[in-house]
């Protein structure tokens, strides 16, 4: 077997568990620092967009840290969004369902707490469209946390129209 590490300083970490179970430390590690960066406080709302294994493991990080209710919004397999509500989702939005992204919107504000939006959104999905969807989500000084990437899909001009507070590149 052959390895090729592309930075020197690349370090590995042999974990005692079978590979299933190992695989997912990755993906957990990005999922436990999203929800660590968002500062989730008990009884706040949350909705994680993307139902893949980082959108999943943030839902139950997401939970694991005190938030009272999470929406997970996802459009790929109807089967990741129930196993979503298995994990402990309050809400699950089948985009291919409900197609109209204002629709969705007025889904989440009703779901929020105040009816004017979450107090935390995690952008888990890798698309740009998703991005701007997210941010509508959010009640006023709220936290979008983007843990997506869509590096290499699109692109978004940040700052159009939003009064930004603060913001960690």
């Amino acid at each position: 077997e052959y390895l090729y590490l592309f930075h020197p300083k690349t370090e590995f970490f042999k974990i005692d568990a079978p590979g299933e179970v190992a695989l997912f430390a990755e993906p957990l590690a990005i999922a436990i620092h999203a929800v660590d960066r968002a500062r989730i406080k008990p009884g706040q709302t949350a909705v994680i967009q993307g139902t893949g294994a980082i959108g999943l493991l943030t839902l139950i990080c997401a939970k694991s840290s005190g938030a009272t209710k999470v929406a997970v919004v996802g459009r790929r397999r109807k089967e990741r969004l129930e196993l979503a509500k298995e994990l402990g989702a309050d809400l699950a939005i089948n985009m291919e369902e409900t197609p109209d992204v204002k629709e969705r919107i007025r889904i989440i504000k009703d779901f929020s707490a105040t009816g004017y939006g979450v107090d935390v959104v995690f952008e888990c999905a890798g698309v740009p469209q998703a991005f701007w969807e997210g941010i509508q989500y959010l009640r006023e000084s709220a936290t979008f946390c983007e843990v997506g990437h869509f590096t290499d899909t699109g692109k978004v001009r940040l700052f159009q129209g939003k009064k930004s507070i603060g913001y960690h590149i």
